[in-house]
């Protein structure tokens, strides 16, 4: 494996990670914003309906589960990408391959939070970080 293949496998973790807790929390979100119970009197269709709250309720969980086995399956390869980050000095480049590997942060989303003028400006600093983080990155053959 390549480096470059290694730093693109991390990323997809962490965007599929990203997407199942984004998933988990929009379904948590729609538990805590479903209104009050029918006290109507009248009983919702049919006898096998389900509460939209149970619904919401079963689904927020299955992502729940969907998520932590994910982290479970991805916890080895992460938390050694996690060790090679860590060596990578200066402190800004750390935090770029924190921020593009570990949390999938879009380009525009570094930008913004390390305070870089462009995206080119991000794609150059990424690039200097990968170098230094290739200083620490071996693979066994």
């Amino acid at each position: 494996m390549q480096s470059k293949e290694y730093w693109q496998s991390i990323l997809e973790m962490s965007l599929e990670l990203r997407h199942l807790r984004e998933r988990a929390e929009h379904y948590a979100d729609r538990i805590s914003s479903i209104s009050s119970p029918n006290l109507s009197g009248t009983p919702p269709g049919g006898h096998n309906e389900h509460s939209r709250v149970e619904d919401a309720a079963s689904a927020h969980l299955d992502a729940l589960t969907a998520y932590d086995v994910k982290v479970a399956e991805y916890r080895e390869e992460l938390e050694g990408a996690r060790r090679i980050i860590q060596q990578v000095k200066p402190a800004r480049y750390r935090r770029l391959l924190e921020l593009r590997y570990l949390e999938a942060a879009s380009w525009r989303e570094i930008t913004r939070a390390l305070g870089y003028k462009n995206k080119n400006s991000v794609f150059t600093a990424h690039h200097w970080a990968l170098v230094h983080a290739g200083k620490h990155l071996t693979f066994s053959g």
